[in-house]
């Protein structure tokens, strides 16, 4: 999976603008949400709650380490690891999100940004269900 710029032409300026600003402004909104109901979001992401929004049978499924307000998805990636779904999350390689193994207490280091991610020596993977913040 890449995070690759549009290629040059009429409108990628306006593209990019735009983007930015969606992003600023959603994140905005998420800062703006009271603790409590992040707390109670994050509580209420279960299996259970996913699981008929997916029309077939999980397989890989990539997480991510919750930041900046995020509704944390921990403990639907530990309810998934039990029932045996393999798991994985994001690392940075240059402008790639390359997605490796991962299972719950695995090791994690700072990448680029900080955010925790899998040791670069953890099998790459390819993920058929994506959970994403925002």
């Amino acid at each position: 999976m890449t995070d690759r710029a549009a290629p040059p032409g009429p409108g990628t300026a306006d593209v990019t603008a735009a983007k930015v600003e969606l992003r600023r402004a959603m994140l905005a909104r998420r800062s703006e949400m009271p603790e409590e109901m992040r707390i109670l979001a994050s509580r209420t992401l279960t299996f259970e709650g996913v699981r008929g929004a997916i029309p077939h049978r999980f397989g890989i499924t990539s997480g991510y380490i919750a930041i900046r307000g995020e509704i944390d998805p921990a403990l639907l990636l530990e309810s998934l690891h039990k029932r045996d779904v393999p798991l994985a999350l994001p690392r940075l390689t240059g402008r790639d999100l390359v997605f490796h193994a991962w299972a719950p207490g695995d090791p994690l280091v700072p990448g680029r940004f900080g955010i925790p991610e899998p040791l670069p020596d953890t099998p790459v993977v390819q993920p058929a269900v994506m959970l994403v913040p925002l």
